[in-house]
């Protein structure tokens, strides 16, 4: 297939609406934070137990499924309304590793009384002691057990005073739930090294960037939306801690949402560096490989893809417009890409001048192999190779020896369209990927009929694999560092 084959056949594929719902969590880590072991469904059973011991009055089904209702479940005891405090230390199993509640409920540990009688707290600087007895003095049950979990995890004792302070910063500024997925972050390691502490191409730390994003000036076109702080602030935490939830819901996005997700898998630094200066008021920041990424004002209102955040949202609607080149722009209300050649002539045609990316035909979503390539540059600096596959299968295969996770993207034919997605690994007769689709209310294992047919391997981050032989039909290009 040449290269404009390729990317005329670049219609991102749909995203299915029912049965694949993304979670709203990353289940594994907050249930063992809250003391439940044993394999997944164990642990949601035993959650749907204890959940409806303490609530006899709505219960929910005990049937190990974490569907809709458990999710409901699940978010009363996020913001307080329901406690498991007096059994969940009955599930806890002592020989397991410490969970993010800062080690003490997931190492079997008795939890203090207070606050203040927890060591993480006893080595604060007296300013931090007491903005942090402030906070937790008007923080409902589960807030206050999240404030403990995060002055008491490693990452946070490890911090000097000023980084700290900015930690205490971002956790004032968020909501219950992005309270609790702050310590899903602080329990995170990228390359040997807290995610929190990670740093971006400018040399800051994700803390540093989420504390812009908690405290520094923000776009208005934001307010005037309905978009608030605390929500792109929050969502940005999820998506730095947890990855595996980054998704581009119904929008034909699956090839910039893909990239963001290796980007936050390998550099979350960077990701929350791009979200905060797409938020501020400048509303551009400059990229890895030096070009800037201006805003995309169709991307900061509410729209119908209602499982992307409002950072997702930001992020991937400016992304598609920096890798549809000069020559088109992309509404993300339509999820469409408009042509821009008016406006190119107003300006003089020596602005035409140059290499642009090819994006698919005007009125259609998705991004064309050259624009992939072109995100891929600017997230991650350097010149990617574009590797289209040839009628064996087998080039592009080859073209992954020795790749490792997230620094491939794949492009498979999907049904009567295309989708890209994450590579992850070749391992045995098996390709790994990440699909953009992210985490579904289908259990880890299903068999997924296509084509192309494949296996959910994990339903709560999206990875997913298929056979080689399977990739050999479908894969269509490969690009790679």
């Amino acid at each position: 297939m040449t290269t404009t084959q390729l990317s005329s056949a670049l219609r991102p594929a749909a995203r299915p609406t029912w049965k694949e719902v993304p979670c709203d969590v990353q289940l594994r880590s907050q249930l063992s934070a809250l003391g439940f072991t044993g394999d997944l469904a164990s642990q949601v059973r035993s959650f749907q137990s204890r959940y409806n011991a303490r609530n006899p009055g709505q219960p929910i089904r005990v049937d190990g499924i974490f569907g809709p209702e458990t999710l409901g479940a699940f978010r009363n005891v996020q913001s307080g309304r329901v406690s498991l405090r007096e059994t969940a230390q009955q599930h806890v199993d002592s020989s397991k590793p410490a969970g993010v509640f800062g080690g003490m409920a997931g190492a079997g540990l008795k939890a203090p009384k207070s606050l203040e009688e927890t060591q993480g707290f006893q080595a604060l600087s007296p300013s931090l002691k007491g903005q942090t007895q402030s906070l937790a003095q008007g923080a409902n049950a589960m807030d206050r057990a999240t404030l403990s979990g995060l002055v008491n995890s490693s990452s946070f004792r490890g911090m000097d005073a000023d980084s700290q302070q900015k930690a205490i910063n971002v956790f004032r500024a968020a909501d219950s739930k992005g309270r609790f997925d702050l310590n899903v972050l602080a329990a995170r390691n990228v390359g040997g090294k807290p995610a929190l502490l990670d740093r971006d191409s400018t040399g800051h730390t994700t803390l540093d960037n989420l504390d812009k994003l908690a405290s520094g000036p923000l776009s208005d076109e934001f307010a005037k939306e309905g978009v608030s702080r605390k929500q792109l602030l929050g969502s940005t935490i999820q998506e730095v801690g947890q990855p595996g939830q980054i998704n581009q819901d119904s929008k034909g996005t699956c090839t910039v949402t893909s990239v963001s997700y290796a980007l936050s898998q390998r550099n979350p630094a960077e990701y929350a560096r791009l979200v905060q200066g797409l938020a501020s008021p400048e509303g551009q920041v400059k990229l890895r490989n030096g070009d800037t990424l201006d805003r995309n004002g169709t991307g900061i209102a509410p729209d119908t893809a209602t499982d992307r955040s409002a950072s997702e949202r930001l992020l991937q609607s400016s992304l598609m417009d920096y890798g549809n080149g000069r020559l088109y722009s992309y509404d993300n209300v339509s999820d469409t890409h408009q042509s821009n050649l008016a406006q190119r002539v107003a300006r003089g045609w020596g602005n035409m001048l140059g290499v642009e990316a090819s994006p698919v035909a005007k009125g259609r979503s998705g991004l064309g192999e050259t624009g992939i390539k072109k995100v891929y540059d600017g997230l991650f600096g350097g010149d990617a190779k574009l590797v289209v596959n040839d009628a064996a299968g087998t080039k592009a295969l080859d073209a992954l020896a020795g790749a490792k996770p997230s620094t491939a993207m794949l492009t498979l034919k999907w049904g009567n369209s295309a989708h890209e997605v994450a590579f992850d690994r070749i391992e045995g007769d098996r390709v790994y990927f990440r699909n953009p689709w992210g985490g579904r209310f289908v259990p880890s294992g299903a068999e997924m009929k296509g084509p192309p047919n494949r296996r959910l391997d994990d339903a709560f981050t999206g990875m997913e694999s298929m056979s080689l032989e399977e990739a050999k039909k479908h894969l269509l290009s490969v690009v790679r560092e």
